[in-house]
């Protein structure tokens, strides 16, 4: 049955049932994503859409710019209370709306699947089912609850996809190709990864048009596509660097061919070639028209937006550049970052793992097991359309075989393709499942389709429904596993922490900051909310660039420099040119742009000493010169995040004292690096860390890396506090420490050996159990030796056991001390501080020989003797052993000569 011309009208008609499960699915989504949405501003570069968004900034590059001007919107719509959750509502309708569109882009399947419009009941359960998945699988679901341009993204896909269905249908209705045109040109506005379904649109409308010519078409493209990959992945130079130019032009030359050909054998008339030629050309309009929204981008740059304005993309230079993404390495897929099989089991694998059910809340075999059906089904369910139309001796033209290849191009276009041509390295910065978003969409329509054709093959009816119940069984128990991980209701991690890196600081400081996660959420919360916008806030990978460093120069309030625009604009074209034009690595290094160790940097009263052999200055390096020289001019207070590291502010190392999320440069050394009343200060009245503390809010990895920044200056006070006596201050400040629930295994059993030191022995010891059992299995998820693990258990009994004796000895419980530090001895024989304190005890108690015994027993070990100690430890022994020797040299002799004397009286 030929159902082309079914459902006249521009949309096929729905039925009742239709429309309820269709509708029912988007809200089902919609109500979990408003739920779990974050309530704020989100880390990563959400917290730079929100605010890009809030101003109609520009953020980082292509930009967004269809995406921010949506948020725009949403943030001037009074729907939530907090700017931020705002933006992050965009997500969730869009990520809503695209799953309701894709109930009915299935359907549509389905219907080509049956050759009718009327499909049977477990086709509705099938492309529910599909629905679901999707929605609440780990990537989707994440990508739907925080600002973020990938649930856009997805509903951009799903409606291409259901206007090209809609025209198998009707090919006649030239006006969806048009259309889907359009939205694939404005999609690219909101992010280039809606383009990925631009190749397999093309090939599939024209093999819908001239199935024959078509069909020759594609294979002639794909072989010589194939035939070009090879040549790259043989390094074939001219390949590596021109492949997508060239694929461009073999997709032209088939095309063209193929039409001359079929005109050339009648097979196309001159009306249907004039007819292709307009709808092309219309296309061609149209896709421009969408693309068109990146006209946002220089209009806007050119008023200066504050804060927000990445690479300020003005001028037609700087646009194009903006656009091609030109700040980051275009690496050559054929070049591969790491090893194929690095990349496969870490950058593909482990994110596909995670996508349908959560495998960290079941056991391996169970793992095992689930993974592989959804492997089966998801093949199942892109080759069986072209099974079903062999098995039913159809003709090449059926319908079903078009569903065959509209599903392998997408399989294949979005897991080879998208792997191939993401090439991550070994060592990401994040996680970066969101590339494969696509695909994982893509795989929920595939299993659709294999749910549909496995239930059908059972053919009673009981058993249909039996079937049924188990995939929709599976599918919710699937998304109910990830709930805790992807409930952000409460979780204002991000927007408290921007606030306390904010509020560490007086009024109008200069601030450098490093990375993403210490920068967005400051600029959200300056931009969203107008939240203290006197700080001046410098980040040091974008200050690697003149532009940047002009518009500091402009933003209110502006950034002092002691040099001017033109300056900053001719020493970054003289650095380029220098850098570019020779080898640095072996001439610029001893030139002179290098520094010898020991060379002396002066910054207004500032000396800064070069540590480093042959120190090659960075355009950043001349930028923080002239802007620290000029706020010291100004008195104004300098700072550097704390998350910035050392290498990366090490000149000014020696002048940093931490003053909690923020290190002040002062003009001289200090001779502590911290400011221990602002950082009680700031540790106690401004720092709002209620998310961490809350046990229903989930921390991920690198909110704990981040957050572990709250516990070191935690710690700080904490042995500040022990070294002064103040037992009271450091339990309090270790306490406040043990509360944050973002802490690692490392850092809770630093913070338990500590408690136990200032007295909390039952919380200390409970808590240091606890964290001894996760640090484990943290290092045997790593793969660390069984040997090492062991070893680090053993350190750790000796440290805590120490600290107990610690605790002991300043209670002037010697005899608990003793046994402690004796406990500790016997767990690691090499624990230097416990042999140190333990002979200390037996000084105070006047015992100064077995003070002796005890150092001596340490020093005459196998591994001091074979130097395996660090010298500096050794050497510390050393000392006070001469130190105690020389003190029982002095007093045995003096009561030697007491007793002579006494029995010489006695004599007389």
């Amino acid at each position: 049955m030929n159902i082309e011309g079914m459902n006249e009208g521009f949309f096929p008609k729905y039925s009742l049932l239709d429309k309820l499960i269709g509708i029912g699915s988007g809200i089902a989504a919609f109500v979990v994503y408003y739920i779990t949405l974050t309530p704020s501003i989100p880390f990563w570069d959400s917290g730079e859409f929100v605010a890009a968004s809030s101003i109609l900034g520009i953020p980082h590059q292509p930009g967004s710019p269809f995406y921010v001007i949506l948020g725009r919107i949403f943030f001037m719509m009074a729907l939530l209370k907090d700017f931020a959750g705002r933006v992050n509502l965009l997500s969730a309708v869009a990520s809503a709306v695209t799953v309701l569109v894709s109930f009915f882009m299935v359907v549509e399947l389905i219907r080509i699947l049956v050759k009718n419009d009327t499909i049977p009941w477990y086709g509705h359960l099938a492309a529910c089912c599909g629905a679901i998945a999707m929605a609440f699988s780990y990537t989707y679901w994440t990508n739907s609850v925080e600002a973020e341009v990938y649930g856009t993204a997805g509903l951009f896909i799903s409606l291409c996809l259901y206007l090209l269905l809609v025209w198998f249908r009707n090919p006649s209705r030239y006006s969806l190709l048009i259309v889907i045109a359009f939205l694939l040109g404005l999609s690219i506005s909101n992010h280039m990864t809606s383009f990925l379904i631009a190749p397999a649109i093309v090939a599939l409308v024209y093999i819908k048009l001239y199935p024959r010519i078509g069909t020759k078409a594609f294979f002639m493209t794909t072989g010589f596509v194939l035939v070009f990959f090879l040549l790259g992945v043989i390094k074939v130079d001219f390949v590596v660097e021109k492949f997508m130019n060239i694929v461009v032009l073999i997709i032209l030359s088939c095309l063209i061919y193929s039409l001359y050909s079929g005109y050339s054998k009648k097979e196309i008339s001159l009306n249907e070639l004039r007819r292709f030629f307009k709808i092309s050309l219309l296309s061609l309009v149209m896709f421009l028209l969408g693309l068109s929204a990146h006209l946002y981008l220089p209009v806007r740059s050119n008023l200066n937006p504050r804060i927000v304005n990445e690479s300020k993309p003005n001028t037609w230079t700087m646009f194009w550049g903006f656009v091609n993404r030109q700040q980051y390495s275009q690496t050559s897929m054929f070049e591969r970052k790491t090893d194929l099989s690095i990349q496969f089991k870490k950058e593909f694998w482990r994110y596909f793992e995670w996508q349908y059910f959560n495998p960290s809340k079941v056991n391996n075999t169970f793992k095992i097991l689930m993974i592989s059906v959804i492997i089966v089904l998801i093949l199942y369910g892109v080759v069986s359309p072209l099974f079903y139309s062999i098995q039913d001796k159809s003709p090449p033209s059926d319908e079903r075989r078009l569903v065959f290849w509209l599903n392998l191009l997408l399989f294949l276009l979005s897991t080879i393709g998208l792997f191939v041509y993401l090439n991550f390295s070994a060592e990401e910065v994040r996680d970066r499942d969101y590339f494969y978003a696509p695909t994982y969409m893509f795989c929920s329509f595939f299993l659709s389709i294999a749910i549909f054709y496995v239930i059908r093959m059972l053919e009673d009816r009981i058993y249909q429904i039996a079937g049924g119940a188990v995939f929709s069984i599976l599918v919710l128990l699937g998304a109910a596993s990830w709930w805790h991980e992807h409930d952000r209701a409460g979780n204002e991690v991000a927007a408290d922490y921007g606030r306390n890196i904010i509020n560490s600081m007086e009024l109008n400081p200069v601030v450098f900051t490093n990375g993403d996660n210490d920068t967005f959420p400051p600029w959200a919360l300056m931009c969203a909310f107008y939240y203290r916008p006197d700080v001046r806030l410098v980040n040091l990978s974008l200050i690697n660039t003149s532009w940047y460093a002009t518009q500091l120069m402009i933003d209110e309030p502006v950034t002092p420099f002691t040099m001017t625009k033109e300056q900053v604009v001719k020493l970054d074209e003289d650095l380029l040119h220098k850098y570019t034009a020779t080898d640095w690595k072996s001439e610029v290094r001893r030139g002179e742009w290098g520094y010898s160790k020991g060379h002396v940097f002066n910054v207004g009263k500032l000396k800064l000493t070069v540590e480093e052999e042959l120190m090659l200055p960075m355009f950043r390096d001349f930028m923080l010169f002239s802007i620290i020289e000029a706020s010291m001019k100004k008195n104004m207070p300098i700072f550097f995040a704390v998350t910035v590291p050392q290498r990366n502010m090490e000149l000014y190392h020696p002048l940093s004292r931490m003053e909690g999320m923020v290190s002040r440069i002062t003009q001289e050394p200090l001779p502590d690096d911290f400011h221990m009343i602002r950082l009680i200060s700031n540790a106690g009245k401004y720092y709002n860390c209620a998310s961490l503390q809350d046990p229903s809010v989930f921390v991920d990895d690198e909110t704990k890396r981040l957050s572990i920044n709250y516990s070191i200056g935690l710690k700080k006070i904490a042995d500040w506090g022990y070294g002064k006596g103040h037992y009271k201050l450091a339990l309090r400040a270790l306490t406040k420490a043990a509360q944050f629930k973002a802490n690692d295994s490392r850092m809770r059993l630093v913070i338990s050996i500590d408690l136990v030191r200032s007295g909390a022995i039952k919380e200390g010891q409970g808590m240091f159990d606890k964290a001894l059992i996760d640090f484990e299995k943290e290092m045997t998820a790593k793969g660390v030796a069984v040997n090492q693990i062991k070893a680090n258990k053993v350190f750790a009994y000796a440290e805590i056991t120490n600290s107990l004796g610690l605790f002991y000895k300043s209670q002037k419980q010697y005899d608990k001390a003793k046994q402690a530090f004796n406990q500790a001895i016997q767990t690691f024989p090499y624990y230097n501080q416990a042999y140190s304190e333990l002979a200390e005890i037996h000084v105070l108690q006047g015992n100064y020989k077995n003070a002796i015994t005890i150092l001596e027993k340490y020093l005459n070990q196998e591994v001091v003797i074979e130097g395996r100690i660090p010298p500096e430890r050794v050497e510390n022994m050393r000392r006070k052993l001469e130190e105690y020797k020389k003190h029982v040299s002095e007093v045995i002799p003096e009561k030697n000569d007491s007793a002579s004397k006494a029995d010489s009286l006695k004599k007389g």
